[in-house]
């Protein structure tokens, strides 16, 4: 008889396997773990670099024509435009980058020059006077920003009030 409690014991043991709850399994809409939310990566936008986390960025009152040398985007008669400086102190104004060596807006460029930390401009629309605050980061031309002393044209003023941007050299 000592073999009842064994055989009593197989069925018991079935019972309390087959009679306890069912583990919960996850659907395959649900996530495994709630808490863990995957990483996702945004790219940054294809036409705006990111500049680098060390970059240094330092201000200079420009004092020079070669400190300002070269392409600038900016705005002319209210719309996109380009600004040439040249060492030599002239300045070639013109709606597209391609139009700066072929058609410019004005037949004459104008021409700027500096006296201590006064930016002078001269051309059709009058004489002009500025501080020229030149931003680089890392050693390289960043933005230019005028501030106006005085200045007659009414249209280089308004166009002049936001910063300039630096394009590159000129070829």
């Amino acid at each position: 008889m000592k073999t009842w409690p064994g055989i009593l014991l197989v069925p018991a043991v079935f019972l309390i396997v087959s009679c306890s709850p069912p583990q919960a399994t996850p659907s395959p809409t649900e996530t495994p773990n709630p808490t863990h939310v995957p990483p996702t990566t945004v790219p940054p936008p294809t036409d705006t670099p990111i500049p680098p986390a060390t970059s240094a960025i330092t201000e200079v009152v420009a004092t020079s024509n070669q400190e300002i040398a070269g392409i600038w985007d900016s705005f002319v008669l209210y719309e996109r435009g380009y600004h040439q400086f040249e060492q030599d102190g002239t300045l070639i104004i013109a709606y597209s980058y391609e139009q700066l060596a072929t058609n410019p807006v004005f037949s004459k460029p104008s021409e700027y020059w500096f006296e201590g930390d006064v930016f002078h401009i001269e051309d059709s629309c009058g004489h002009g006077t500025y501080y020229l605050t030149l931003a680089k980061r890392d050693g390289q031309n960043s933005t230019l920003v005028f501030d106006r002393i005085e200045d007659p044209c009414k249209q280089r003023s308004i166009d002049w009030i936001k910063p300039m941007r630096w394009v590159g050299a000129a070829e």
